[in-house]
């Protein structure tokens, strides 16, 4: 059985490698401590629900999204990192993150954009839509993101009717079919977490940064040894992956 200070090893070493991504495996221990530092950014005041979603769909054809050929993307989707919504109910906050800071594209800034400047009821009504086009195999995991979002106060229970409950793919398709999104929620925020504050003139459209000082400044004081082991990689991951200067041990 390897011990937590193995699997941060393999972490630092491996995000030095070329197709590795280290943001798909790092997030799971992010996750535990964005709520805190998302909340400690000043000028914004959160104070977020406890439920958050990750990967979190954004249809295509809600925000306008084309494809090369200059087609809409219609029931397509990208995901954002993370939705919160603060515990008011009315706030959504969209949370992307970055390992390294040169991984944000213009693409992905656009539809970011996009989705700053779309109604959030609209966004909820796309997630409905994409359930309603999934074909049957993969409709059972997006029940479970509805139920989640009933859960978060984003979508209703009408006649108490949970998403998660409903076995029977017709119903539940009619359910998201008659649903009427919530209304009366502000623009969303969009947040990005990433290593350094470099390049951050390129976020100006944007709500906000948490750097991964910023993170380790949100870890607990008294740490076990999986809170040890983040802080000390974060302070590894502000280097760029790839650099010759440190083996990228822990």
């Amino acid at each position: 059985m390897p011990s937590v200070a193995e699997v941060f090893q393999r972490l630092n070493k491996w995000r030095h490698l070329p197709a590795y991504q280290l943001e798909r495996r790092a997030d799971i221990f992010i996750s535990f401590y964005l709520k805190d530092a998302l909340e400690k950014i000043p000028e914004l005041d959160l104070h977020l629900d406890g439920i958050f979603i990750p990967e979190f769909p954004i249809r295509g054809g809600t925000i306008g999204a084309v494809n090369k050929k200059g087609e809409l993307q219609k029931n397509s989707s990208a995901k954002v990192d993370y939705l919160f919504v603060d515990k008011t109910r009315d706030q959504p906050v969209f949370v992307e993150l970055k390992t390294d800071d040169d991984s944000i594209s213009p693409e992905q800034l656009k539809y970011l954009n996009q989705v700053k400047q779309t109604e959030f009821g609209n966004l909820t009504k796309g997630v409905l839509q994409i359930f309603q086009s999934t074909q049957k195999p993969f409709r059972n995991k997006y029940k479970h993101l509805l139920s989640d979002m009933q859960a978060m106060g984003l979508l209703p229970y009408p006649d108490g009717r949970d998403f998660i409950k409903e076995v029977d793919d017709k119903k539940a398709l009619w359910l998201a079919k008659d649903m009427e999104p919530i209304s009366g929620f502000k623009k969303p925020l969009v947040i990005f977490v990433k290593p350094t504050l470099d390049k951050a003139d390129e976020l100006d459209d944007f709500d906000g940064i948490v750097t991964f000082d910023d993170l380790r400044d949100s870890l607990p004081d008294e740490k076990d040894e999986i809170t040890t082991m983040l802080s000390i990689a974060l302070g590894k991951w502000k280097v760029k992956a790839g650099s010759l200067d440190q083996d990228g041990s822990a």
